[in-house]
């Protein structure tokens, strides 16, 4: 499920910036301050695809979104409802301890309630996009030596079907 996870979270982040991914955590953060739907897609994303990133950017910026989405990633992760995976939980539960606690004096665009809640949702979604994905495609990743050449329409096999008619 994790591939079919990382291809549904990179075309939800590619449709709500626009097309136009912004390269780095700081730029996707202000893309996140200008959308709401942005920000909804953002830990994910960062968590699929510059995790290590995220956390150094949490951890040193003075911006208090980064912050609160990872609170919100946390507790919406942690809900029994949604079985969320342990790694994601981990990585969520990890990143909320190192960042810095929420300021009172710089509150972020929404509350921590509304970030849990559109969080959870947004996750809620992207698991069922992932899951109708991985259930629509059957294919598989070759193992290596099982694969097959057809050559002038006789089908002969090549590699670990070396016991079969080959002709």
């Amino acid at each position: 499920m994790e591939y079919g996870m990382n291809h549904v979270v990179f075309e939800e982040m590619f449709y709500v910036t626009g097309g136009c991914i912004p390269l780095g955590a700081e730029a996707l953060t202000g893309a996140a301050h200008q959308s709401n739907e942005v920000a909804a897609v953002l830990p994910f994303y960062m968590y699929c695809f510059h995790p290590r990133e995220w956390q150094e950017y949490t951890l040193f910026t003075e911006d208090p979104l980064p912050s609160a989405l990872n609170h919100a990633a946390h507790t919406a992760l942690g809900a029994q409802g949604l079985h969320a995976g342990k790694k994601i939980k981990r990585f969520f539960y990890g990143a909320s301890a190192i960042a810095p606690p929420l300021p009172d004096n710089r509150p972020t665009a929404s509350s921590m309630k509304e970030w849990t809640s559109r969080i959870f949702w947004q996750y809620q979604s992207l698991h069922q996009k992932a899951r109708v994905l991985e259930s629509r495609t059957h294919t598989r990743r070759p193992r290596p030596r099982e694969w097959f050449v057809t050559t002038a329409g006789k089908g002969t096999y090549y590699g670990a079907h070396e016991n079969e008619s080959s002709n």
